[in-house]
């Protein structure tokens, strides 16, 4: 049992050290992960923005000299051009620059279109200048600007030519020019201080070759040959355009990289740092949060142990005590002392120890109970057999009854049913036909409706012939009046006949004045006996149609009589057809009483064969509980042997329980 008890306080020491010691490693582990990349983070982003501030210095630095320079020469050629100097006079104005100009000692020198040259060093080209670099260069300036950098044959230096173009010097086409040096960019990238003690570079992105260096062995390269795979990748970028990339991969580890091209040229800045000696700070501060860390993982491990092991002490105390009491003393008591969940679980181990002892002390005297009543039972299972045995016997008898009355029973169930069949066959017959007499009505109702429909139709046709009649007779009338109008017609014919003969008269009388109106008067005596035949025309006519509106108007007479002859049939036979719907709908009423009856018959006799089906069914479930019955007499008289050595055995048990209770000390 000690080995058990050491076991388990060795075990809630594990379980708390393997559970805080990891979540609090795991909590500074994250919190210093966090608090790195944050300052990795924060770092590098301040970082870009000083090297962008420092790189668009040097750029503004290095724009500033070029504009001053450029604009120098420009005003020296503005002067030349405006105050129209001669070749002697402009030999004259470039001396005066000859050792002035610090980024241009050699002052300023010109070429006209026909290749003569004007300067003031005595410096000869060899060949034709028109055919120089610096000259086509110039040709496309209007404003002096810088051409492609070179290396200076006497002084091995870097320098760019700024050259521009003028179309009236003198009368002439010229293009004016000065060797301008490049020192100037050496001195502004050394004077840079790049973070993560890094440097700078100026490239000219059309070549590749590094105009200006810290390392002065590198100006004059190319991106190829300066050793380092960061130039190369620079250079393909700066090519590309691509300008926004700020990290580069070279030699000497991982660089943080600025771009910047400097306006008018194709002259790039780039300003590195490298990553390790930017971020050495914050890499020393996590090793010393690493060594802190750990450190405090290693008080906090000793913290732990004292506070775990001021924990379990109690726990060990009632570890011992629950030990005791599996072993069945009963007598130990529990110190309880705090008001921690220890302290708690200790008073309610208090509390169960001594209900415990209250159960004990019950349990003994209920087991002595229970011998005397297990021998009690005994004498009482003897007793019950000899019972079941008596009622086994008169459940025999009364289930021979119950099987004589589920006989006659059944009997009447089977009448009843039949009953019950032959009402539902009447039911079902009687449902048919009030079905046909339902189709009957149905039939009757629409031809009720159909006559309706005669009816209003014959009256509509009676209507449509009295406004027939009346209009035949406004036409006779009006061809009456036609008549009257072709004999007025006539009339004026036959007059006009006669005065265009008294006319034709006159013009003979008249002799050749009135032959012009003698054929006037014919034309007239011709109209006017066309106009009279065609009178006489339409009065024949009229006539006609006059006698065939008399024989339509008799005709529409006798049509009239017939149709009102045919509309009282159609009233009579629609006031027969309405005594016939009447009549079907009575049948219907009184087909339906019938049909109710006979489902009122239909459900007595259907409840009579229920009754009768259940009666049977109820027989037939007290037969089989009967026969069930008497299956548990005999069943009952069999378990009351079992009982009675039951009983026998339950006093047996009481005895050893007594024995067993008496090894707990209360």
């Amino acid at each position: 049992m000690k080995h058990a008890k050491d076991k388990a306080r060795f075990g809630v020491k594990a379980k708390l050290m393997s559970f805080i010691l990891p979540v609090v490693a795991i909590a500074f582990l994250i919190l210093s992960m966090v608090a790195f990349f944050v300052s990795r983070a924060s770092i590098r982003e301040k970082t870009e923005s000083l090297m962008d501030a420092e790189g668009t210095a040097s750029v503004n630095q290095i724009a500033g000299w070029q504009s001053d320079n450029l604009t120098t020469l420009d005003t020296a050629l503005d002067s030349m051009v405006y105050l129209k100097m001669d070749d002697e006079e402009i030999l004259n104005y470039e001396a005066q620059f000859l050792g002035t100009y610090e980024d241009f000692p050699n002052g300023v020198y010109l070429s006209y279109d026909d290749g003569k040259v004007l300067d003031a060093s005595g410096w000869e080209p060899e060949g034709k200048a028109t055919e120089t670099t610096w000259y086509q260069e110039g040709l496309g300036h209007d404003k002096f600007a810088f051409g492609d950098p070179y290396v200076d044959a006497l002084t091995g230096s870097y320098i760019v030519t700024a050259s521009r173009y003028v179309e009236k010097l003198n009368g002439k086409g010229a293009v004016a020019a000065a060797d301008v040096s490049l020192d100037i960019l050496s001195e502004v990238v050394s004077g840079m201080e790049v973070a993560g003690d890094g440097d700078a570079f100026i490239m000219d992105a059309a070549s590749g070759i590094v105009l200006a260096h810290k390392d002065a062995d590198l100006v004059g390269k190319k991106a190829e040959e300066c050793g380092d795979t960061l130039y190369e990748e620079i250079f393909t970028d700066i090519s590309a355009g691509n300008v926004t990339k700020n990290i580069y991969t070279s030699n000497q580890g991982t660089y943080m990289v600025n771009i910047q091209n400097i306006n008018g040229t194709n002259w790039y800045l780039v300003a590195r740092g490298l990553e390790k000696n930017i971020f050495a700070d914050i890499i020393r501060l996590q090793m010393i949060l690493t060594v802190v860390g750990v450190a405090t993982l290693l008080v906090i491990g000793i913290v732990m142990v004292a506070v775990i092991r001021r924990i379990t002490n109690p726990i060990q105390k009632l570890t011992g005590t629950i030990v005791a009491v599996t072993e069945g003393d009963f007598t130990t008591d529990i110190e309880v002392k705090g008001s921690d969940e220890v302290t708690v679980m200790a008073g309610n181990m208090k509390e169960f120890l001594a209900g415990m002892r209250q159960i004990l002390s019950s349990i003994i005297t209920i087991s002595n109970k229970i011998d005397d009543q297990a021998k009690a039972s005994n004498q009482v299972s003897s007793d019950l057999h000899d019972s079941a045995v008596g009622q086994a016997d008169a459940m025999g008898q009364m289930r021979t009854t119950l099987e004589e009355l589920v006989k006659s029973i059944n009997v009447i169930a089977e009448n009843a049913t039949t009953l019950a069949q032959v009402v539902a066959d009447t039911n079902e017959a009687g449902s048919e036909a009030l079905q046909n007499i339902e189709n009957t009505i149905s039939e009757a109702s629409e031809g009720k409706n159909g006559m309706t429909s005669v009816t209003k139709s014959m009256d509509d046709v009676k209507g449509s012939m009295q406004v027939l009649g009346k209009s035949i007779g406004d036409v006779g009338a009006a061809a009456v009046k036609i008549n009257e109008i072709t004999g007025t017609i006539r009339g004026i014919a036959d007059e006009t006949n006669l005065l265009a003969l008294n006319a034709s008269i006159e013009a003979a009388r008249a002799g050749e004045a009135g032959k012009g109106f003698a054929v006037v008067a014919t034309q007239i005596k011709n109209l006017a006996e066309n106009s009279g035949e065609a009178a006489d025309e339409i009065s024949s006519l009229i006539d006609s149609v006059t006698s065939l509106i008399e024989e339509t108007v008799n005709q529409s007479g006798r049509s009239t009589e017939q149709i009102n002859e045919s509309a009282a049939a159609v009233f009579a036979a629609a006031e027969q057809f309405n005594n016939i719907y009447e009549s079907i709908e009575q049948t219907n009423r009184i087909v339906q009483g019938m049909i109710e009856k006979v489902h009122e018959v239909n459900d007595v006799a259907s409840n009579m064969a229920a009754i009768t089906e259940e009666q049977s069914a109820s027989a037939e479930e007290i037969e089989a509980t009967a026969v069930s019955i008497q299956e548990l007499a005999d069943i009952v008289s069999e378990n009351s042997a079992d009982v009675q050595k039951d009983s026998k055995e339950m006093e047996n048990t009481a005895e050893t329980l007594k024995e067993h209770i008496s090894r707990f000390m209360i």
